[in-house]
C-alpha cells in the first residue's frame, strides 16, 4: 500500500488471508476460544508482520506501533476510507477513462478499467433500501463530479 491504492490493497490482503485458511477474522479482532488464545496470537503476529511488509516504506511509521492485524487494519481504514475522498477519486478515475481524447489501450483493457470502476463505485454507493437514500447518494456523486470540474472551469474563466 502506498496511500493511493487502499482498495486494491484491502482486496489483495483479504484474498491472501483466505488462501491461507480461515484467517480473515484476524482483521476484525480476536474471536477465539479460551483454549486457543496462544495459537491465535502466534498466527496473528505472523500475519501482522506479513501485512505490514506490504505497506510502502514511507508509510510504515504510521503503523509501527500496532501489533495485531486488526489494529493495522483499523488504522488503514481510518486513514484511507473517507467516503467523500474515495468518491472524488472514483469520479477522477471515471472521467480519466471515459473522457480520454484517444484510446491508449486495447478495448479489452478499456472495458476492464470500466468494470473495475463500476465495482468500486457500487462498493462506495451500494443500492439503497429507500428512494430518499438513493437520491442522497446521487446528489453526493454529482456534487463530486461538479467539484472535479471546478479547476478546469476556473482556469478558463480566470485566464
Amino acid at each position: 500500500m502506498d496511500g493511493t491504492n487502499y482498495d486494491t490493497w484491502t482486496s489483495d490482503i483479504k484474498l491472501w488471508l483466505k488462501s491461507q485458511g480461515y484467517y480473515v477474522d484476524h482483521l476484525t479482532g480476536p474471536i477465539v476460544a479460551e483454549n486457543e488464545v496462544s495459537s491465535w496470537l502466534k498466527i496473528d503476529v505472523q500475519l501482522c508482520i506479513i501485512i505490514k511488509s506490504t505497506i510502502y516504506s514511507s508509510l510504515k511509521q504510521i503503523f509501527h506501533t500496532y501489533e495485531t492485524c486488526s489494529k493495522v487494519w483499523e488504522q488503514a481504514k481510518l486513514l484511507y476510507t473517507n467516503d467523500t475522498q474515495r468518491l472524488y477519486g472514483e469520479c477522477q478515475n471515471l472521467l480519466t477513462v471515459v473522457a480520454a481524447k484517444r484510446l491508449d489501450c486495447t478495448m479489452v483493457v478499456y472495458m476492464g478499467k470500466l468494470h473495475a470502476l463500476l465495482h468500486d463505485f457500487n462498493e462506495l454507493l451500494p443500492p439503497t433500501s429507500t428512494p430518499s437514500l438513493e437520491l442522497e447518494q446521487r446528489s453526493k456523486f454529482f456534487m463530486l463530479l461538479d467539484l472535479h470540474g471546478l479547476p478546469d472551469y476556473y482556469s478558463h474563466v480566470c485566464d
